[in-house]
């Protein structure tokens, strides 16, 4: 091996070496330089004082995000509602300006037939009773058949029957075509009918208007047998004995209706208006929610199979309102003491019950009650009905005689006991205790005893054996 050669070769490495050392000490002087001014500190700190900051804008602009993500919800929901409040005010402003018209109408109406009333000069003048039958028609519009009569008045015709009265007028039967006809009557005074004449209009219209006075009376309300009604007067009690269409009713006080059948409305303007409506229904009181009759009223009464109503009154205080189904729709406030459904459906505009008087419901299947503008307060008070449960039959006493010694039932067989002893013995076989009976008695006392005995004697020497095993 030469030895100079590989001496020469290791000084060779070794200067390479320390070239490479000093290149990479070179390198290293600059980080060398910012490690010991501490350079490289502050911009580490620079960069966790940007990350922060940037963490802050992406929050806010989360934050930001949410809160316009919130904003345009609640600007679509507000939308939503104002468009729906305009509806619903424009649907009530055109069912108000019906209503109105249908009121002028009636008035109109009202006002035509006392000037008739007024002016007409009786046709028919009698102290007694008018019966009158025609083939065709008696009188016409403009110029019917005035009647002023103190007795009953009949009258039969094959069409329409138009009669005026100047006072009162009292109906026995008034038939037009069995039916087919109409009938109208214009009074200046109550329009009632014979006590126990049923019915006393028979027609398919009857269009009905007392000035100043009633028509019929609460102990005989006017009997109808008609398809469709028209009333005008200043309290109103009808009956009808069939399905009835209301053209409208209008009263300044009260309306009593009894109806055997669905009462439902001519048109969408049909209205029933008064201080006060008390109905036995024996049907439907409006046809469907779709078909509800409108009603002007202080207070309402009403029993019917199913119930769909629209209230344009300020206040409708109701006194009493049971049927199966009720749908209640009201312009203005909603109060009262008990609606009775199955379901019930109400909305008003105005408050639906109050804080400190709250609608009294009893209700047992579905139940909505909301109010637009309002505040709700109501109590149902429909309680489950528990099972009924079968009363007990309580015993029959045997019968016995008088004197007669109660009869002893007879004894249930006893477990077999241990043989009694001798009374001489003194003691029981197994007790250890001293016991005796000498009364010369085989009563069954004497038994019960013993059994007693035989049970305390098992007691105490259960008692004895479960000290024995705890010790």
């Amino acid at each position: 091996i030469d030895l100079s050669t590989q001496k020469e070769d290791l000084q060779n490495a070794l200067n390479a070496a320390i070239v490479t050392a000093n290149d990479l000490l070179n390198d290293l002087t600059p980080a060398k330089e910012l490690l010991e001014n501490g350079a490289i500190e502050k911009l580490q700190q620079q960069i966790e004082d940007t990350q922060k900051d940037l963490q802050e804008a992406e929050n806010y602009r989360d934050n930001a995000q949410d809160a316009y993500n919130k904003a345009y919800l609640d600007a679509e929901t507000a939308r939503e509602n104002l468009k729906k409040a305009e509806d619903e005010l424009k649907a009530l402003k055109e069912e108000l300006e019906r209503a109105n018209e249908a009121v002028s109408d009636a008035q109109k109406a009202y006002d035509d037939a006392e000037a008739i009333a007024e002016a007409s000069t009786p046709t028919v003048t009698t102290g007694g009773d008018v019966n009158i039958n025609a083939q065709g028609s008696v009188g016409e519009n403009g110029n019917s058949l005035s009647v002023d009569a103190d007795g009953k008045v009949t009258v039969t015709a094959g069409e329409d029957i138009i009669l005026s009265a100047p006072d009162h007028i009292t109906l026995d039967r008034i038939n037009s075509g069995n039916g087919t006809g109409n009938v109208t009557i214009h009074a200046g005074g109550d329009i009632k009918d014979v006590s126990g004449t049923k019915p006393a209009i028979t027609a398919n219209r009857a269009d009905l208007t007392s000035i100043g006075g009633d028509i019929g009376d609460a102990e005989n309300p006017l009997s109808l047998h008609v398809d469709e009604v028209k009333a005008n007067a200043e309290n109103i009690f009808i009956e009808n004995d069939k399905d009835l269409i209301v053209d409208s009713i209008h009263s300044e006080g009260k309306i009593l209706l009894n109806i055997d059948g669905d009462v439902s409305r001519k048109d969408k303007d049909t209205i029933i208006s008064g201080k006060h409506l008390e109905a036995e229904v024996n049907g439907d009181f409006g046809k469907s929610p779709e078909e509800r009759i409108n009603t002007n009223l202080g207070g309402i009464s009403l029993n019917a199979k199913n119930i769909n109503i629209n209230s344009i009154a300020d206040k409708l205080v109701i006194d009493k309102l049971e049927g199966e189904s009720i749908d209640v729709t009201a312009k203005g406030d909603i109060s009262g003491q008990v609606v009775k459904a199955e379901n019930l459906v109400m909305n008003s505009n105005g408050h639906t019950g109050y804080a400190d008087s709250p609608l009294l419901v009893e209700v047992s299947g579905k139940l909505d009650i909301t109010s637009n503008y309002g505040e709700v307060h109501y109590i149902n008070s429909y309680r489950k009905p528990k099972p009924e449960e079968k009363p007990e039959e309580e015993p029959k006493e045997e019968e016995k005689l008088p004197d007669q010694e109660p009869e002893i039932p007879e004894e249930e067989p006893q477990p077999e006991v241990p043989e009694k002893p001798s009374p001489e013995s003194g003691r029981y076989a197994g007790f250890g205790t001293g016991w005796g009976t000498n009364t010369g008695d085989d009563s069954p006392i004497e038994m019960y005893l013993y059994l007693m005995m035989l049970s305390a004697a098992a007691f105490l020497l259960l008692l004895k054996k479960k000290r024995r095993t705890v010790k």
